[in-house]
């Protein structure tokens, strides 16, 4: 294992352990603007700490514990980069947070979505592991999030995700500038659909990934925007209904890991 980056600042992030002051959590937004708002909504006190390229990152107090928000740009070489030098400044436990559209009748606007596992349509997560290689949350981790939703009244899904590096063709959507796609995926909704998968998005298989290698516990869930079984639109209303969800899901979930690891009373 490397030593923690001590004095000088990672590259991408622009962080070293000393600035997270501890911080063993870091939530996860791709958005810059998201991270900034999640921040203000959990500690109307919290720190700026620092702007790189797309990371922009804050230091948060909950309940008596640092927490990192840091946004991390979009898709999986992004996200890998992020956890990577997280990891090296300290961080222990990875939460993303985001939006997605669900492939599942059953699976409404505004719902969160739990990620258990990811289907691994990326590049990023071969460069840890085999393909074979599962990508799978934390179970102590997820469990967490899950409950929180659940003693919050939020309504929630656990299920699989299928992260794609594309947001076009892996998903099978045909609105792009050509209005085609390769053979390969024309259909595939249909059969991720009867496979079960909840829904799709864009960063969960590298994070799922590079934390069990590495041995660091990571979650996903999503706020669903668009329920494709519908329409392809993202669903203004649905979008409102889902931040609202995400945020008492973090901080609920948040709450119950950390009381369930004796760091708060």
């Amino acid at each position: 294992m490397h030593d923690a980056v001590t004095e000088g600042l990672s590259h991408f992030t622009g962080l070293n352990k000393a600035m997270l002051e501890g911080a063993q959590y870091a939530i996860l937004p791709g958005d810059p603007t998201r991270a900034k708002n999640l921040a203000y909504e959990l500690d109307s006190k919290t720190k700026f700490v620092q702007s790189r390229r797309q990371h922009i990152s804050y230091l948060i107090n909950f309940h008596g514990q640092k927490v990192l928000i840091i946004s991390t740009g979009m898709g999986c070489p992004a996200i890998a980069v992020t956890a990577e030098e997280l990891a090296l400044c300290g961080v222990k436990y990875f939460i993303r947070l985001g939006t997605s559209g669900t492939i599942q009748e059953h699976i409404n606007l505004g719902d969160i979505v739990i990620s258990k596992a990811a289907v691994k349509l990326d590049g990023t997560s071969e460069q840890y592991a085999p393909l074979t290689y599962p990508a799978v949350a934390s179970f102590s981790l997820t469990q967490s999030f899950a409950h929180g939703a659940k003693i919050k009244n939020i309504p929630y899904h656990i299920g699989i995700t299928v992260s794609s590096d594309t947001f076009w063709p892996g998903q099978e959507r045909y609105d792009n500038y050509s209005g085609s796609i390769l053979r390969s995926f024309k259909g595939s909704i249909d059969e991720w659909r009867s496979l079960n998968i909840s829904n799709f998005e864009m960063e969960a298989s590298a994070l799922l990934t590079v934390c069990s290698v590495f041995n660091l516990k990571a979650a996903c869930f999503c706020g669903i925007i668009a329920k494709r079984t519908d329409s392809e639109e993202v669903n203004p209303e649905g979008k409102k209904i889902a931040e609202k969800n995400w945020i008492v899901t973090l901080k609920s979930g948040l709450f119950v890991d950390m009381k369930k690891r004796n760091l708060i009373d």
